[in-house]
């Protein structure tokens, strides 16, 4: 005689199991009910009994008008990264299984990979990312989600991409802090109990990241990736001309390098392209922020050093806005060097070896101008536990281990993984600044400032300087002026 098979018993055997082999961490709300019964290929009505069953035996928890969770031990353990099933882990922690299979596709195969493997009845999230024609971008997030995909094939994505936000309805969204603030109206704030249900907390990111992704006091993004201003160089001028990379320390010496190579090619090279106030003011130390009394203010002493230092280096072409100057140009040799950010390493590699890394030049308080790219939920989001669940895997130690390990272009927000990657890192030494510096977003940030566009205003009135429009004194006083401005809008 065979003996039946008690249904309820198997399921909660699998769930006790999976608990057991820490694919659910202490703590971790569970998915929905109906989310288990697509993932067990059951129904949702087994799935609540065998629930009932593991909550009267003290395995999870029931938190009215929360959910459920795994119960947590009365002794404290350290929190393990959610999923962390053996099995799970392992397709993470390697990345094989998801390489194989994805590693050789072009661009359009993977954007069809969801729709390949979708599991039935499968839950879709519609989701934009501000990555613009940048192929190695599309590719690493296509990747990511093709892994998640892997842990949890009941949920499936359409993806979008581009520069700007084409229509609302998107369930996640993934842009920077000034594109999050832009479109303010578009982005639901995420309340502080749903992250912690998510285990999605200011703890788990390098210390200030996650205030990256705050608008006044709401939390509207999570921090996934961060990429800082490197200094871009043609090997070949820098030979031709007599320059020295090693002896590029200080943002001076980036500038009288430029001077040089312009000069001695007769302006058929040239030197350098200005990447904004913003970032090379970074390289002084200089922040356009509110001090102890509450008012913005920025120092004098090293604003006066960074503005003559610049002056007798900056060229007409310099004036231009640096966003119109186009990467290309640097990759077809008209430039000698070029700031810009990390992320388009891989173009530069692609293209030539003749392109290096500079040593990033800064004063002693100097820091690098940096990016980021944040997860937000969508306005109108119908799902959003599941976008929660993506967010936690993204932000997560082992996807994070293994997107920097495959993209060294990207720095992770996760404390222990950046440590790794700075250890391990592909880059000449010094020409990547790894550690997080919050002064890098307050032009990203800062509402006040950006109300006024007063970066812009910065901008121009620099820009009068280095046209002899105005001197020192005039622009010095110029630029308080504007500090004042934005004081009486904060």
């Amino acid at each position: 005689m065979i003996a039946a098979i008690d249904p309820i018993a198997e399921l909660t055997g699998k769930i006790r199991k999976e608990i057991a082999m820490n694919k659910y961490a202490p703590g971790q709300k569970l998915l929905s009910e109906r989310k288990l019964a697509k993932l067990y290929k059951t129904t949702p009505n087994r799935v609540h009994r065998a629930i009932q069953q593991l909550v009267r035996a003290g395995e999870l928890e029931v938190k009215t008008g929360n959910g459920t969770f795994i119960k947590q031990p009365e002794k404290k353990i350290t929190e393990l990264d959610y999923p962390a099933a053996s099995a799970n882990q392992e397709k993470i922690e390697t990345g094989e299984s998801a390489r194989t299979s994805a590693g050789n596709l072009s661009s359009p195969e993977l954007y069809q990979f969801f729709d390949v493997l979708a599991a039935p009845g499968a839950d879709t999230l519609k989701i934009f990312i501000a990555a613009g024609n940048d192929a190695s971008q599309r590719q690493l997030w296509l990747w990511a989600l093709k892994c998640f995909h892997e842990i949890y094939p009941f949920i499936d994505a359409e993806v979008d991409f581009g520069l700007d936000i084409p229509e609302k309805g998107y369930d996640l969204i993934l842009l920077s802090p000034l594109a999050m603030r832009k479109h303010r109206n578009e982005i639901m704030p995420i309340p502080s109990d749903l992250l912690d249900n998510a285990g999605i907390a200011n703890t788990n990111f390098v210390p200030g990241a996650f205030n990256v992704g705050q608008i006044g006091s709401e939390q509207c993004g999570v921090p996934l990736l961060r990429t800082p201003t490197v200094i871009y160089a043609n090997r070949k001028y820098l030979s031709e001309y007599g320059i020295f990379a090693e002896k590029l320390h200080k943002p001076l010496d980036m500038m009288k390098a430029a001077d040089t190579i312009e000069k001695k090619s007769e302006g058929k090279v040239l030197g350098i392209r200005y990447f904004g106030f913003s970032s090379h003011a970074a390289m002084y130390g200089i922040v356009m922020e509110a001090g102890g009394d509450n008012l913005f203010h920025f120092d004098r002493k090293k604003m006066i050093k960074f503005l003559s230092e610049f002056k007798p280096c900056i060229k007409h072409h310099n004036l231009k806005p640096y966003w119109k100057i186009s990467f290309d140009l640097f990759l077809e040799g008209r430039y000698a060097i070029f700031p810009d950010f990390l992320f388009r390493f891989p173009a530069v590699a692609e293209s030539s070896s003749e392109f290096a890394l500079l040593n990033y030049p800064r004063m002693q308080d100097g820091f690098a101008h940096e990016s980021m790219i944040l997860g937000c939920i969508g306005k109108t989001c119908q799902d959003v536990e599941t976008v929660l669940l993506l967010l936690k895997y993204l932000s997560g130690k082992s996807a994070q281990r293994e997107i920097v390990k495959n993209n060294p272009h990207w720095l992770s927000v996760i404390p222990e993984t950046l440590a790794e990657q700075k250890d391990n890192s592909p880059f000449p030494s010094g020409s990547v600044v790894y550690d997080f510096d919050p002064r890098s977003y307050y032009s990203q940030t800062n509402p006040a400032m950006l109300r006024g566009k007063y970066t812009s205003a910065f901008n121009t009135e620099i820009a009068k300087f280095f046209s002899n429009v105005h001197d020192m004194e005039t622009t010095i006083s110029n630029l308080e002026k504007t500090m004042e401005k934005v004081s009486e809008k904060r």
